[in-house]
């Protein structure tokens, strides 16, 4: 088996050169970086996991509405330009 991510490509050499490759797991959405003509002449099964980070992505939509509502990106820009705003940004 070979598992990979979205910035490995699996072409036909690497394809051929696994002799006894059976199964190509891609980690996520799509299999646009695997080459599936070559998989499906040598019988290689192709999977991709499209839910696999959903949770993750629902998380960090979470994050970012709840930092902008705290105006963390103000705040941030405030102390990086030397600045204490404290007052600015509580609540």
């Amino acid at each position: 088996a070979l598992i990979v991510r979205s910035a490995t490509k699996v072409t036909k050499p690497v394809i051929e050169a696994a002799s006894n490759l059976k199964v190509i797991g891609r980690a996520g959405v799509g299999v646009d970086n695997i080459d599936l003509a070559e998989a499906s002449e040598r019988g290689v099964l192709v999977v991709n996991a499209p839910t696999g980070n959903c949770v993750a992505a629902a998380e960090h939509a979470i994050a970012l509405m709840c930092a902008l509502a705290r105006n963390v990106g103000q705040a941030d820009a405030c102390m990086k330009s030397g600045e204490w705003g404290r007052s600015k940004y509580v609540g």
